[in-house]
């Protein structure tokens, strides 16, 4: 898979990137949807914009602070997601609601 920004910057591909699902629980479990929605995590603070939302080191599931890019939520087929690591805290998902409705300009 190819971030946007990799081709933009030079970044360099990863092959296996942690993810978020920003997608319903309901939709991520029915059988007939094939693609879920994923915005990825990158601990690089270089290209941090006011849409990514920052994960502290060990509180967060993470093992070093990282940022949840929301700028490059993208489609992936389920069956290139290999593990689950963790659940975000419930203040983080109300902070990825409140940034998603802004970026999606719903507000």
């Amino acid at each position: 898979m190819i971030f946007p920004d990799e081709e933009l910057y030079g970044r360099k591909k990863h092959d296996n990137r942690p993810v978020v699902v920003v997608q319903d629980n309901y939709y991520n479990n029915y059988p007939l949807f094939k693609i879920i929605t994923i915005a990825p995590i990158s601990t690089k603070d270089k290209y941090k914009t006011n849409l990514d939302i920052e994960l502290k080191e060990k509180i967060n599931g993470v093992l070093c602070n990282s940022y949840i890019r929301l700028y490059l939520i993208q489609p992936i087929l389920k069956i290139h997601l290999l593990n689950h690591i963790n659940k975000l805290s419930d203040e983080k998902i109300d902070e990825l609601k409140a940034a998603l409705i802004f970026f999606w300009g719903l507000s």
